[in-house]
């Protein structure tokens, strides 16, 4: 039997995203580079200019996430909410469709999840190799604690 990669269950730093579930894959460190370059574009992501990095953006972020916990009030025939719930899919074309806002947290919790290092060891361990000065220091604690 083999080994599987990891599955992120990410977590929010924002309460009001509380309940929301997100399950995601890890990735490359050039994919991880490049998704938060298009995150840090900001409002310029908006820009119709820029299509082509925002397809790039919801393009990865979908194909890292495998699955949520997001629904809708299922609506009939007549345009009423029947009182269930359904499920809203996880894609890239419904990642298109939903509130940003939403989409840039799942983006950083995914970067918060993937791109953690564990504290260095107390200097008196023996247990291996030190980490080089400023090893893995890829993003600043900044562009990860931005809320839109």
């Amino acid at each position: 039997m083999g080994f599987k990669r990891r599955v992120y269950h990410l977590t929010f730093a924002d309460p009001s995203w509380n309940g929301l579930e997100v399950d995601a894959r890890g990735a490359s460190l050039d994919q991880a580079i490049e998704l938060e370059r298009l995150l840090n574009l900001g409002p310029a992501l908006a820009d119709p200019a820029n299509e082509t990095e925002r397809k790039t953006y919801y393009g990865l972020l979908a194909s890292l996430l495998i699955d949520w916990n997001l629904v809708d009030d299922e609506i009939d025939l007549d345009g009423m909410p029947t009182g269930r719930e359904i499920p809203v899919p996880c894609n890239e074309e419904q990642l298109r469709k939903e509130d940003f806002v939403m989409v840039s947290q799942i983006t950083r919790a995914w970067l918060r999840a993937v791109i953690t290092v564990a504290p260095p060891l107390p200097t008196s361990s023996n247990s291996g190799e030190q980490d080089l000065p400023g090893q893995f220091e890829l993003m600043e604690a900044a562009s990860l604690s931005q809320t839109s």
